[in-house]
């Protein structure tokens, strides 16, 4: 079977976008052994500042961080040679002796005036109004590797990539943040710094862990992931509060984070050196190989990714790389990694499409070690994961043994409970699935080196070389479309601007307000417009095309959505020739409200369905990793007390995670359906935070109150379903973790019930499985007068 042809743009965005996104996350490391229980920055041997700092408006306290980096910069410049991590170091200090919570961006250096951080975590707790202003310097990539060489000052300006500030603003309990990401040059002296990244939205997570970790996170719209998946980008942060002991951070900067756990397995599975079954040796020459030679591997990707390729690496290259840090006899050495005894050659092949791993993968810490009798040296290791809200989603032991001329081998690696299934891993293809997706073997020989070429923006989405509209017409529809945004024009006029992304609007602080209104204009102006969480306008349109469309009958239809940053994302259906096809337009805007059209694709849409309800759900020809299997718009309108109603009790619940939505209860059986996963969920319903835990352990009175203000359950049914600990006076904390594509629920009818109840209808659409009905719940909710309400019971309509 021949692969299909995917363009090689794709595959590169696939590879890069893994890294591009865990630095976006800014999904940082921790360390330390000791528990942090409670806020305070005296139990954390913190002071609190001298003095309240004055930072004046916004563009001033821009200027004073600037003119403050950029100094240091000229120090450390002034200096004969300093390792990377040290010119890091001094910005960050320079920062904290001017007043600023200051940290690196990977966590490595301690945060300056973290007492500022620990006030407003109270705060946030008390519910009372504060700020926070938290910078977090960005050093270049590779900054931190363990064989990182002092620079001299003309190289030292290239260790600084620039810097992110976060601005935290609580009240009620809730906090909100803006996060600028400013670039540095060096080639500018007048204006070092210039705005690269701008977004801003509600904290879903926000999480002071006994660790000493702040874990924060939410979602807000990026342009390119919304065109991926149609839903909100997210990005989980953590930011090291409490001090960690430096050679904690040695140990890890030097024996653990150069392999990490990223495309390789040698920290994620038991072994020992009396056997290597579990280990995959390919993946381990490429994380070996930088660590030998100072330099990354060649053996990379073909710049078509169409081509299979495999690389003839010498016996002697390999094996060096390879037995440099394991202790592994040539003959299973051979006899795992693809040996070709007649040519004294290794096959290797580089990772490729179909072996890209999850974005969201966690960090190591090395939390403690033990020097052994032998020699050796055990380090114990916890994994920061913030993606999944934990500072420790497994903890492992590694053994490493030191030689005689300064290098180290890696002895073992042993898991805490045995395993972990880390979700986001992908193994590499095995020889079978490798030869019926690319079929011939294109070999290099290892001096045969391709360098990568620089591709224009949304060359990774799913596109055709085969465009059914003529130049005259995509001219044409430029013209409607940006005559259609001329129309809301005004809308724009008075927003703030910053520079924009590839992936983000050029515009600050557009709010769902505005959102709203330039869909009714756009709709009144006669265009089909629409919006998340808002109805289509001139939805009859798109009806009439699908009818078009399953009559073979040539149409279009261009639909304007608008999204939550402000930009315009114009889809053109067109049906001609016998091919469906999406052409997608992405307008953006300028100072005073000028539109202007950011990019173009064009993709072929191998599939397109109208659901009974009013969804149009449709699939490109061409698959995106990672993503979901379908796209959808809902065309029909939902009433807005429907809407109302599906944002207030029906859009926080999972109908996957746990039983209580998936099975028929009420309140003689609800003691069937309680279990302690559904604490976190309900828990961030009532308080807008993530759950806050002491050793993965959950009060009995906040376990109860949180569970019996949501369910009518008595304390005696929690303490016999829950896990309740008598000993301690406390519940297990069980973590949900999200499931891909899973369905979501809509209210679609109610009734008001004459004792104050609300009985909701509500429907699980699932996408992914073109179902706009997939199951109906009939959910009965108790409001209450404090704001807060209770599911009564649930009943499985249809399955």
């Amino acid at each position: 079977m021949n692969a299909p042809q995917r363009s090689s743009k794709f595959l590169m965005f696939a590879l890069t976008v893994c890294a591009c996104f865990a630095m976006n996350a800014c999904a940082v490391k921790q360390y330390g052994q000791n528990d942090i229980v409670v806020l305070d920055y005296r139990a954390l041997s913190l002071e609190t500042p001298s003095g309240s700092m004055t930072k004046g408006d916004e563009k001033t306290e821009i200027k004073q961080i600037n003119a403050i980096i950029s100094e240091a910069m000229k120090d450390a410049a002034a200096q004969s040679t300093a390792a990377p991590l040290e010119i890091i170091r001094k910005v960050v200090t320079a920062l904290g002796e001017n007043g600023y919570a200051a940290i690196d961006g990977e966590n490595q250096i301690n945060l300056t005036n973290a007492a500022q951080v620990i006030d407003f975590c109270n705060a946030v707790s008390a519910k009372q109004r504060a700020e926070l202003t938290i910078i977090q310097v960005i050093g270049s990539d590779g900054l931190y590797g363990a064989f990182g060489h002092a620079q001299s000052g003309a190289a030292q300006a290239h260790m600084l990539q620039g810097y992110q500030k976060y601005d935290f603003h609580t009240q009620d309990g809730t906090v909100e943040l803006d996060r600028n990401f400013y670039q540095y040059s060096q080639d500018n002296p007048d204006q070092n710094f210039t705005v690269k990244d701008t977004v801003s939205y509600r904290a879903d997570l926000w999480q002071y862990t006994q660790d000493g970790y702040l874990l924060f996170g939410g979602s807000y719209f990026s342009e390119d992931y919304y065109i991926i998946s149609l839903t909100d980008a997210s990005e989980y942060a953590a930011v090291r509060v409490a001090p960690l002991d430096e050679q904690c951070r040695e140990l890890n900067l030097r024996y653990i984070q150069p392999v990490g756990y990223a495309c390789n397995n040698l920290f994620l599975v038991n072994w020992d050196e009396t056997d290597f079954a579990k280990l995959d040796l390919n993946d381990l020459f490429d994380r070996f190989y930088p660590m030998v030679s100072d330099e990354p591997s060649p053996y990379v990707l073909d710049e078509n990714p169409n081509d299979g390729i495999v690389y003839r690496i010498s016996e002697k290259e390999f094996e060096h790389v390879v037995q440099a840090y394991l202790n592994i006899n040539r003959a299973v050495l051979q006899s795992k990694a693809g040996y070709v005894p007649e040519e004294k050659v290794y096959l290797y092949r580089p990772r490729g499409l179909y072996e890209t791993e999850c974005t969201n993968q966690p960090s190591p810490e090395v939390t403690g070690f033990t020097e052994n009798a032998d020699g050796t040296l055990t380090l114990t290791v916890n994994a920061v994961f913030p993606y999944e809200n934990t500072a420790k989603a497994f903890s492992h032991e590694v053994t490493i043994r030191l030689l005689e001329d300064g290098t180290f081998q890696y002895v073992s690696n042993k898991i805490d409970g045995g395993t972990y299934e880390a979700w986001w891993r992908t193994e590499r293809l095995t020889d079978e699935e490798w030869q019926e997706i690319y079929g011939e073997q294109y070999l290099k020989n290892d001096t045969q080196i391709n360098e990568s070429e620089t591709e224009e923006a949304l060359w990774y989405l799913p596109h055709s070389d085969n465009f059914l509209l003529t130049e005259a017409e995509q001219t044409e529809l430029a013209n409607t479309i940006l005559a259609a945004a001329k129309t809301v024009s005004p809308q724009y006029q008075n927003k703030e601007y910053v520079q924009g992304t590839s992936y983000a609007s050029n515009i600050s602080g557009f709010r769902k307000e505005d959102c709203c209104e330039v869909v009714r204009l756009l709709g009144k102006a006669g265009y089909i417009s629409t919006a998340d969480d808002c109805n289509m306008e001139n939805y009859e349109e798109v009806e009439a095309f699908y009818q078009a469309y399953i009559q073979a009958q040539e149409a279009s239809v261009t639909i304007f959505q608008v999204h939550s940053d402000g930009l315009l994302g114009v889809i053109t259906f067109l049906y001609r020739k016998g091919i469906l096809q999406a052409y997608y337009v992405g307008v953006d805007w300028k100072e005073g409200g000028m539109p202007y059209i950011k990019n173009t694709l064009v993709s072929d849409v191998a599939k397109m369905e109208y659901t009974p309800k009013g969804y149009l759900i449709y699939t490109y020809r061409d698959e995106i990793v990672h993503s979901n299997a379908n796209e959808y718009l809902r065309v029909k309108p939902l009433s807005d007390k429907c809407r109302e109603l599906t944002r207030k009790y029906v859009s926080g619940i999972s109908f996957v995670n746990y039983d209580a939505f998936m099975t028929s209860w009420d309140s003689s059986t609800v003691e069937e359906i309680l279990e302690p996963c559904l604490f976190e969920e309900f828990y961030r319903m009532s308080t807008g935070e993530g759950v806050r835990t002491e050793n993965d352990r959950i009060p009995a009175e906040e376990y109860e109150r949180i569970m019996m203000i949501y369910f009518p359950a008595t304390k005696e049914q929690l303490r016999r379903k829950c896990g309740y600990d008598a000993a301690s006076g406390t519940y297990p904390y069980e973590m949900i973790f999200a499931v891909p594509y899973a369905p979501f629920g809509e209210v679609v009818d109610y009734t008001q019930n004459k004792d104050g109840t609300l009985t909701l209808i509500v429907d699980g659409v699932w996408i992914d499985r073109n179902m706009d009905c997939a199951f109906t719940n009939e959910i009965v909710v108790q409001p209450s007068a404090d704001g807060t309400f209770r599911y009564l019971s649930n009943k499985c309509l249809s399955k």
